[in-house]
């Protein structure tokens, strides 16, 4: 009886690693997550503005009042519905800075607050004068500042040219 020897195969490499997708997936997913729960914290955030935000101001407040600190001038514009628009202008040496807050105002008198906006996204003022006439004008001061009124409730502009 003859015995067959079958021939060795030849040399063959290993097979390459499979690629790990596991960390693209999982960043993908993370991504994914933050992404829907920065919609849905927009989402809430405009829902809590609508529905806390509509008291109306006392009708003191409603205007537009304008305060000077040397080279800052502040606005604030109060609408009758609770809108409300903060715009403080700084020229510094370096330019122009700029700060713009479009919302709806909270005056709490027993607190002595009026505020623009919600969370970090807002203006507080502390209320130490409520609006009065002074003469001809219309003054009130809040942390600090005096301000004039300078007329009805204006839209202020979100424009740096301004």
């Amino acid at each position: 009886m003859q015995t067959v020897l079958e021939p060795e195969p030849a040399y063959a490499p290993p097979a390459p690693p499979r690629k790990n997708r596991t960390g693209i997936m999982l960043a993908m997913g993370c991504g994914g997550s933050l992404l829907v729960l920065l919609l849905l914290g927009i989402l809430g955030y405009a829902l809590l503005q609508r529905l806390i935000g509509r008291v109306p101001p006392p009708a003191s407040y409603v205007g537009t009042w304008e305060a000077h600190r040397g080279a800052t001038v502040d606005r604030i514009a109060l609408a009758a519905d609770g809108e409300a628009r903060y715009r403080s202008d700084e020229q510094t040496r370096y330019g122009k800075s700029h700060m713009f807050v479009n919302a709806y105002v909270i005056v709490d008198e027993p607190k002595h607050t009026l505020r623009i906006g919600i969370g970090p996204v807002a203006q507080q003022w502390h209320i130490q004068v409520s609006p009065h006439v002074e003469g001809n004008d219309h003054v009130m001061q809040l942390s600090g500042e005096t301000f004039h009124r300078i007329g009805d409730y204006m839209p202020l502009s979100n424009s740096t040219s301004d």
